[in-house]
């Protein structure tokens, strides 16, 4: 019988360590999908800027898509829980940022060149 409790208490620790690790691995991950997400934002905030002044209402179309997805990753991160809107967001995000970075560089018809 004492080695039955022993082994109980034994794995009643390692199941409490795994618990608080993936807690950890779960507040680590939200940190770094706001990080992420506010810096991105920050970046299309300015890129919205720039393409009002040079009057490019394509890539001005497309900032405000990927800014909107960059704000949606930052408020779904407060949600208690695992992210999975961050799977959506963050692709769409990153995909209005190449587009524009495509559109900088004379790639398409459009857009304000540099």
């Amino acid at each position: 019988m004492f080695g039955f409790r022993t082994a109980k208490s034994v794995l009643i620790n390692i199941n409490s360590t795994i618990t608080k690790l993936a807690k950890t691995g779960e507040t680590a991950s939200k940190t770094v999908v706001t990080t992420v997400g506010s810096a991105s934002l920050v970046k299309g905030t300015v890129d919205i800027a720039e393409d009002l002044v040079c009057q490019d209402y394509v890539c001005l179309t497309i900032d405000c898509i990927g800014v909107c997805a960059d704000v949606l990753t930052i408020a779904t991160s407060f949600i208690p829980g695992p992210n999975v809107t961050s799977v959506v967001t963050i692709p769409v995000s990153t995909s209005c940022k190449f587009f524009r970075w495509c559109c900088q560089r004379s790639i398409f018809n459009f857009g304000c060149r540099r």
